[in-house]
């Protein structure tokens, strides 16, 4: 009879698990591009080769301020990629590959409520002349996209997927209900085919994205 050797499931690489947890669960391409580049940067550099049950509170500690002091990630960027690092350790968690997550333990060096308020005043808000001289800049084509995005607020995937018939002049209504998005992932890291798609619906059964009005 000849036995073959299993590995344990904490022997995955950690940067193996990232890469499944950010493929595997179903997520829009835009987002797994967004995960690949945060694994890219901000994990393998550091951890390499580490299995995932070998990853302890104090290296999340140390990947903490390697990414302060290191690579001089903004409080932000910061707690934002620990948080990604939390989820595929609470994925993995779930997916019996290791019996504890060791982010739990972990406090970053600033509150969260610091972060946001550092995050907030890194907003710079365009003057109407600005915006006006921006608009006047770009191709004709492209205006009534860069109207919409300054007068109401919508994103560029909204701008673009917006018709003619989701404009209600006598109303002052646009309906806001579909978005240009990414269709497939190159795995070169550049986007893909793009298609119009309607936004995401709410898990309470209302749509992600609301008419808004203009007066």
């Amino acid at each position: 009879m000849t036995w073959s050797k299993v590995s344990s499931p904490g022997s995955e690489p950690l940067v193996g698990v990232f890469e499944r947890w950010a493929t595997t669960r179903g997520v829009e391409n835009s987002s797994i591009k967004q995960y690949r580049t945060i694994l890219r940067r901000s994990v393998t550099p550091y951890f390499g080769g580490d299995r995932i049950a070998q990853v302890t509170p104090e290296r999340i500690e140390k990947w903490v301020e390697w990414m302060i002091h290191f690579c001089g990630y903004k409080p932000s960027t910061v707690g934002f990629r620990f948080n990604i690092l939390m989820s595929v350790f609470s994925w993995a968690r779930d997916q019996q590959l290791i019996d504890t997550n060791p982010c739990r333990s972990v406090v970053l060096p600033l509150s969260g409520a610091r972060m946001r308020r550092e995050q907030r005043a890194e907003v710079h808000i365009p003057d109407t002349e600005t915006v006006l001289a921006v608009i006047a800049a770009a191709p004709e084509r492209y205006q009534g996209m860069l109207w919409l995005m300054a007068g109401c607020g919508l994103r560029l995937g909204e701008a673009m997927g917006l018709g003619r018939d989701r404009i209600s002049f006598d109303r002052q209504l646009i309906t806001v209900d579909r978005q240009v998005a990414c269709d497939r992932d190159t795995g070169s890291g550049r986007y893909g085919s793009m298609r119009l798609r309607h936004v995401k619906w709410r898990e309470d059964g209302e749509l992600g994205a609301a008419s808004r009005s203009r007066t």
